[in-house]
């Protein structure tokens, strides 16, 4: 196997029991012939643990599998100690739901291996629901909405990463060694991602493949969804991009995060006041004021959806 240096497939599994034997299938029926895979239960409360222990059971001789099953310490930390744990020169992410479709890894590592300056590689990916259907063709054409041009070159992708900074979770790729340039993520964080995408393409060392390798699946308990997780989100982001601001010496980053800003502030005022509106909707007993709740109710989804295209133009327009 020395032609095909080790890829560890890092995972990160939690409450995904219906999910984490499709993910863990597709790894082992990945061609690539020189893997492994990392998996850490967070401290799962289904039948998440048992579901990979049965897996492992019965897989391990084909595939050696690296399983620790421990107390939750969220995303962040999880990914950390994965990446800790990896014996690989490479690490394939992928989340407990997701899978990889058939080449996933090999292509991947193709791109590297040929790019030697770049250390990261994001692919596009299918979306499917909680069955596996099919739903999109390509999450940042379909979910995102954006021109994949944007991720054509490092200048472009810089600036994706800053006013948009959108990727799907089992699209990334990386060397090891991506680690000790950048460090690892940010625990204070709950989220992984973002700065993760700055640190990267700042260095131009994240190229992208246009190629769907993998799935990622939407269902109603994905934790990057979840209306509560998904404010905090927003809010670390927000406080993140208003402390990056003064980082950017030239005008032109500058204007890229102050576009990210604004369009922050729109949505964290929009989650406030959408979560203030279907209070008042479920608690309030009068039928004025809830004629009026639901009116605005209305009015405020209609904005949002007025602002999304909005945004896309900014994205797709702002010159290089």
């Amino acid at each position: 196997m020395k032609e095909y240096p080790l890829v560890s497939v890092v995972i990160p599994a939690y409450n995904h029991q219906d999910y984490v034997e499709t993910c863990l299938d597709s790894v082992l029926e990945d061609t690539y012939p020189n893997k492994e895979i990392v998996i850490i239960n967070d401290g799962s409360k289904d039948d998440t643990e048992r579901v990979i222990r049965e897996w492992t059971e019965k897989n391990g001789s084909k595939i050696r599998v690296i399983f620790i099953s421990r107390e939750n310490r969220g995303l962040t930390a999880s990914c950390n100690e994965l990446i800790r744990e990896s014996n690989g020169e490479y690490l394939a992410v992928l989340a407990s739901d997701d899978f990889l479709l058939p080449g996933g890894i090999e292509k991947r590592y193709k791109y590297l291996s040929s790019n030697p300056r770049k250390l990261a590689v994001i692919s596009d990916c299918i979306v499917v629901d909680n069955s596996g259907e099919k739903i999109y063709d390509s999450a940042f054409n379909d979910v995102a909405g954006v021109d994949k041009k944007l991720l054509g070159n490092d200048e472009d992708m810089k600036k994706y990463m800053i006013i948009f900074g959108f990727v799907p979770g089992p699209a990334l790729m990386v060397k090891k060694s991506l680690y000790d340039e950048i460090g690892l993520y940010d625990e204070s964080l709950a989220f992984e991602d973002w700065t993760f995408y700055l640190n990267t393409s700042a260095k131009n060392l994240l190229g992208f493949l246009d190629e769907n390798l993998s799935a990622w699946r939407w269902h109603n308990d994905n934790t990057s969804r979840a209306g509560s997780s998904h404010g905090t989100v927003i809010k670390q982001h927000l406080a993140l991009a208003l402390g990056l601001l003064g980082k950017y010496r030239g005008m032109k980053y500058k204007f890229y995060l102050l576009q990210k800003i604004v369009f922050l502030f729109v949505y964290s005022t929009y989650l406030s006041v959408k979560t203030c509106l279907i209070n008042g909707l479920n608690n309030e007993k009068s039928h004025i004021m809830r004629f009026l709740a639901g009116s605005l109710y209305k009015i405020l989804i209609l904005l949002k959806n007025i602002f999304a295209p909005i945004r896309k133009i900014l994205l797709n327009l702002t010159e290089h």
